[in-house]
């Protein structure tokens, strides 16, 4: 499996565009998506602590919390059905090194 970090996401109606750290774009169908993780740490505050994890077969595209904007994540979570509002919560309060699942196809 590659692992992209996501320097920049731009969601579609019909895809997201991944901008990673070689400033270059590559483009997933929402349907691509197997899993949607949120990874937790405890090296906040002064390091990244949270990281929205999305899966395909092929890619783990890692973005960075502090990558997206508040509307930007509203955005990203609806084109998951079913989306655990509840494990995303649990995530956001965690400071520990965990992986909350918060979406599976």
């Amino acid at each position: 499996m590659n692992n992209i970090i996501a320097l920049d996401i731009n969601i579609y109606d019909s895809k997201l565009e991944v901008v990673d750290n070689k400033s270059t774009g590559k483009t997933y169908a929402w349907s691509e998506f197997q899993q949607f993780v949120i990874e937790t740490n405890d090296r906040g505050p002064f390091e990244e602590d949270v990281f929205l994890i999305l899966q395909t077969n092929t890619d783990k595209i890692i973005i960075p919390q502090s990558k997206v904007a508040s509307d930007k994540a509203e955005k990203l979570f609806q084109h998951f059905p079913n989306f655990n509002f509840d494990i995303l919560t649990q995530a956001m309060s965690s400071s520990q090194n965990q992986q909350f699942i918060c979406w599976n196809k």
